[in-house]
């Protein structure tokens, strides 16, 4: 398999306008596009029974996230320790600076999964965190980024 653009994610979510607003207002992703795709369609792929909205957003990096709600869609009940939930994936935003983005989660009432940024392993800084639906997110700071990732290495 050869791919032709970067990875989006897909999330599920119940309540499209307040997760939009998240990533948007909180993470500071720009929506790029809504569309409704009908329920014989969502039907056909699996997805739903009744239809389903998407709504796109992307990163400042130019990684696209896609939120999508079915009329049908439900609560459910999350474990405490993240590793105890079957199936968990998550989204990992590798970022610059851990402190102001902590700050600026706990401005905005984020549920964090500790009070303080981690250290890991030495140079290697992770926060996670939830969205309003209880999805994970993880922010980490590099303190040499071309260590991890030598392909983002900036001249």
């Amino acid at each position: 398999m050869e791919l032709r653009a970067p990875i989006e994610v897909g999330i599920a979510v119940r309540d499209l306008p307040r997760m939009v607003d998240f990533y948007v207002r909180v993470l500071g992703c720009r929506k790029i596009s809504e569309i409704v795709v009908p329920a014989d369609k969502t039907r056909l792929n699996g997805l739903a029974t009744d239809g389903c909205t998407i709504v796109r957003v992307e990163t400042s990096y130019g990684e696209r996230i896609k939120l999508l709600a079915a009329p049908s869609t439900l609560p459910g009940e999350s474990p405490r320790w993240l590793l105890d939930r079957s199936g968990l994936a998550y989204l990992t935003f590798i970022i610059d600076d851990i402190d102001g983005c902590h700050a600026r989660l706990k401005a905005h009432g984020v549920t964090l999964a500790s009070e303080q940024p981690v250290e890991n392993r030495a140079g290697i800084r992770v926060l996670f965190f939830s969205d309003p639906e209880g999805n994970v997110l993880e922010l980490v700071e590099y303190a040499d980024l071309a260590s991890y990732r030598p392909d983002l290495a900036k001249p």
